[in-house]
């Protein structure tokens, strides 16, 4: 799923809240006009043309305009091919993924791995769950990424 978010002449949350644009679909045929904030959650490992969902979602933002996106770690330990191929992933991702965002213009604002052991050792109990742990921890295994960006200008 991806989630497009337009804030032009939104006054409170309900009124952005009904900005929201979800979609399954090419998001240059989808989505006609600009966004402010493109949500890309674990959608990048199952497109095939990974790099031109990017350059996109770039184009689908206004100037400094914010993207969030998570995807897959290829950083496991264990093999994940059946598993991979059974739910669609095309592929997963390491460290070049901040590079293939900043190659269209944007400009990274944080990326990091999540989800690593910590995380699934506090899943569903949020008072232990601690976000620089699960960070340092990810640096050796987590299960994905998380990068957002903004849109600068292209290169």
């Amino acid at each position: 799923m991806i989630l497009f978010i337009d804030r032009d002449n939104s006054n409170s949350c309900k009124t952005l809240l009904n900005l929201i644009t979800y979609t399954n679909n090419d998001i240059i045929v989808e989505v006609n006009e600009h966004a402010d904030l493109v949500i890309c959650s674990e959608v990048l490992e199952h497109v095939k043309s990974d790099l031109v969902l990017i350059k996109n979602i770039y184009d689908v933002l206004r100037q400094d305009g914010r993207v969030f996106l998570s995807t897959l770690n290829k950083n496991v330990p264990e093999n994940k091919s059946k598993l991979d191929l059974e739910r669609g992933h095309h592929r997963r991702y390491g460290c070049e993924l901040e590079g293939m965002m900043e190659s269209v213009g944007f400009e990274t604002i944080s990326f990091y791995p999540f989800r690593s052991s910590h995380y699934y050792e506090n899943k569903g109990i949020f008072s232990n769950y601690n976000l620089k742990l699960d960070v340092e921890e990810g640096r050796n295994w987590a299960s994905g990424w998380i990068y957002f960006g903004k849109k600068g200008n292209k290169k």
